[in-house]
């Protein structure tokens, strides 16, 4: 789970929690530097819910 201010922003299993805040990051980045960002496909499994 993460949590953003109190509130809850993504849950899931870890290892692809993870791996989401660091695909979040990479684009942070591409963006920052004025690069357009890869693509990733996302995984069929549907393991990490965004809370709205």
């Amino acid at each position: 789970m993460v949590l953003n201010g109190g509130a809850m922003t993504m849950y899931g299993p870890r290892d692809q929690v993870i791996a989401e805040l660091a695909q979040q990051q990479a684009r942070a980045q591409a963006q920052a530097q004025g690069q357009t960002p890869p693509r990733v496909a996302p995984e069929s499994s549907g393991g990490i819910q965004p809370s709205a």
